[in-house]
């Protein structure tokens, strides 16, 4: 029959390799749930960002019009409420 002889050594060696796997895992899944997270944030960032741009684009179009007669004009009918001589003007009393 063969005697095993017990170490101290390796069972410290073992000990400490699974304390290390086990570490090793946990600190993975943790690491995979804060990926997973900030792909999220990325995600939403992403799509603000692509909204935001689309918002700049229409207020550079909208800021290239302001000197033209047209805009001038859009804006004294709109806000001012001003009409062109010999215009006849209809309001739909129903709407009001």
């Amino acid at each position: 029959m063969v005697k095993l002889k017990f170490s101290p050594a390796k069972f410290l060696i073992s000990i400490l390799f699974i304390a290390f796997f086990i570490y090793s895992v946990v600190t993975f899944a943790s690491q995979t749930n804060q990926i997973k997270e900030n792909k999220a944030i990325i995600e939403a960032t992403d799509e603000q960002l692509a909204a935001e741009k689309q918002r700049s684009a229409l207020l550079d179009e909208e800021v290239s019009k302001i000197g033209s007669d047209e805009y001038v004009e859009k804006q004294a009918r709109d806000k001012l409420g001003y009409v062109k001589s010999n215009e006849k003007i209809f309001y739909d009393k129903s709407k009001n």
